[in-house]
This record gives structure tokens, sequence and C-alpha cells, in this order.
């Protein structure tokens, strides 16, 4: 109890909150530019052969997705997130 009503508790509480509350802000506006780039490189992957040659094939779309066309997409991926993370 002493701890929330000292002036040191206010400094341990905001010591916690705010970094949690810049991370979540920082989250938030960096989500849409994430899902946007994912987006466009799952439109652009499926148009490639081998995804065209997988649906000849005859597979599934969670095959395709999950065989073909999400591992294509990591490295970009992982490319911009260590951009965002750095700027």
């Amino acid at each position: 109890m002493i701890l929330a009503t000292s002036p040191s508790g206010y400094l341990l509480v905001l010591a916690i909150v705010l970094p949690a509350l810049l991370i979540l802000t920082a989250s938030f506006s960096y989500t849409p530019g994430a899902f946007r780039i994912a987006r466009s490189l799952a439109i652009n992957v499926r148009t490639l052969d081998y995804v065209q040659a997988a649906r000849a094939r005859g597979e599934g779309t969670g095959y395709i997705a999950w065989v073909e066309i999400f591992p294509n997409m990591v490295n970009p991926m992982l490319a911009d997130f260590g951009l965002r993370f750095v700027f």
C-alpha cells in the first residue's frame, strides 16, 4: 500500500507502464504497413509459375499457401521487420 502512495511508487508504476504503452503504440502504427507489404508479396508470389504448377497438380489451397507461398514471403518480411525495427 505504501508503494502506491509514495512518490517513488508513482515513478515505479510509470517506469513499468510507459514502455509498455510506447511498445503498443509503435506496434499499432507499424501494423498496417506490414500487412500491406505481406498482402502485396502474397499477390506477387501467387502469380509465379511454381504456384500455377501446384494448382495444376491439384494441390489444395492450404498446401499452396504454406508450402509454396509462405516460405517465399519470409525473407522479404524479415527484411521489412528489420528495417522497421531500426528506424
